[in-house]
């Protein structure tokens, strides 16, 4: 027998509340029961634009919404400086909470939200929306599979195994040499190879850099730039095609993630993820975000011994952080990277490479095409190594797959006396731990943070 639909509740208009709207309305099992803004007006005018059912409430508070009987749960998309606020008031008012990422401005605000949701019996869940595509369960399926993907990948694998690379003679990987202007690691050794990289990654690094520049202060002084138009391409394209050699020779970073797009004069100076009293973590809040919970999804959500901001970030007049990229370090060797900006030309990649074969995905964040998405697999076979793409469809986007989900949840808690899950608020908390570490090491001068959980 199917339950009653969950009723949902929406705090704010903000622009992604418009997605959330939709998803609610496509995911079979919930609906918007009501909508609060500051201004009723407001809240009147986006449940028309948004095609609200007529029995949808507007509201001109937030708390009118928290106050509001039929509602089950709260999607809460408010500026992350509102969220403790915001979700402890929902939680102690019996509402369930599906909170935007990033979900706090540190584990400490993060433990606040918890705590009430655990004592309330409400359920809490992040809206990272990859997570509940069907591509991240075949994904997973690979890199369970120990005869194709083998294990993760250490960086202390020596750099010693022949390989069949397409339709390249037989070579040993590690004795390759070349030409010093390729890119191609079957013409370049190497050696010379990282080192080229390493002058690429400098050349990017001073590209971003072209505005007026504070050094000491580590401040843009004006908001322009010029972006670089290759950015990482000739790197994320050499792993993507070579992975599994590569990765040993550029020291085996065997997960790397990357969230950039190229945000604009109007965002860069106004939006909220660039105001310190609104989200005081910037692009690694944003952004960021999903490039480690990417890199925790591949390690089973094991965290990282320690973290390591990369000396590249690049600081508002606020010193909100715009682009910056790190290292996570696992006690066994393992290493994950991922690079996260507001000044780049979009990149939506994540590549994790083990010992039998490599994964590869172009948006993980977001597929191109909303009803099919793909992934490129890379697993030796004998001397050679065999490309597959794998295609995956869905009849409901991702958003709409992560309200339906939510709801199934509650709907368990309300009508079947059930528990709220606890997987959902750990992996947030891991999340947010490993940001803080980032953060941390930012503020620092780049320093080797542990992570403390």
């Amino acid at each position: 027998m199917s339950t009653p639909p969950i009723k949902f509740g929406i705090l704010g208009c903000a622009k992604i509340a418009r997605k959330l709207s939709r998803a609610i309305a496509l995911s079979g099992n919930a609906s918007i029961s009501a909508i609060g803004s500051r201004s009723a007006e407001k809240a009147a005018e986006f449940a028309r634009e948004n095609a609200f059912p007529a029995s949808a409430r507007s509201y001109g508070s937030y708390d009118a919404v928290l106050d509001d009987p039929d509602v089950d749960a709260v999607y809460v998309p408010l500026p992350t400086s509102l969220h403790v606020q915001w979700a402890v008031l929902a939680a102690r008012k019996g509402k369930h909470v599906l909170l935007e990422k990033p979900v706090a401005l540190s584990v400490a605000e993060l433990d606040v939200i918890l705590a009430e949701c655990e004592s309330s019996g409400v359920l809490f869940m992040d809206a990272t929306m990859w997570m509940h595509h069907p591509r991240t369960r075949r994904m997973k399926d690979f890199l369970s599979d120990s005869s194709s993907f083998g294990q993760l990948k250490s960086s202390e694998v020596p750099v010693t195994e022949t390989l069949q690379l397409g339709p390249m003679r037989q070579r040993n990987i590690g004795e390759i040499g070349g030409r010093p202007q390729s890119t191609d690691p079957i013409t370049l050794g190497f050696e010379q190879l990282n080192a080229r990289f390493d002058k690429m990654d400098r050349r990017v690094a001073n590209l971003e850099r072209r505005a007026d520049w504070d050094k000491r202060h580590r401040r843009y002084t004006q908001p322009t730039y010029r972006r670089p138009q290759h950015h990482q391409s000739d790197r994320t394209n050499l792993l993507a095609t070579h992975p599994v050699g590569t990765r040993r020779a550029l020291g085996c970073r065997w997960v790397e993630s990357n969230f950039i797009f190229p945000a604009g004069k109007d965002f860069l100076e106004n939006n909220i993820r660039v105001k310190t009293d609104l989200d005081a973590l910037g692009v690694l809040g944003d952004a960021g975000w999903y490039c480690i919970r990417s890199i925790l999804w591949a390690a089973d959500y094991e965290l990282p011994k320690s973290v390591t901001a990369s000396p590249d970030a690049v600081l508002n007049n606020a010193g909100i952080i715009l682009s910056c990229s790190a290292k996570l370090q696992w006690q066994d060797g393992r290493v994950g990277t991922f690079r996260c900006s507001f000044l780049g030309d979009l990149n939506m990649d994540v590549t994790i490479t083990g010992t039998e074969g490599t994964l590869s995905v172009h948006d993980y964040v977001a597929p191109f095409q909303e009803k099919k998405s793909s992934f490129t697999t890379v697993v030796k076979s004998g001397a050679t190594l065999e490309t597959r793409e794998h295609v995956v469809t869905t009849e409901l986007p991702q958003e709409a797959l992560m309200v339906r989900e939510f709801s199934r949840l509650v709907g368990s808690i309300k009508y079947e006396g059930a528990k709220p899950e606890k997987e959902w608020p750990t992996l947030s908390r891991k999340t947010q731990a490993v940001v803080d570490a980032v953060k941390v090491s930012i503020d620092r001068d780049y320093e080797i943070v542990d992570i403390v959980y």
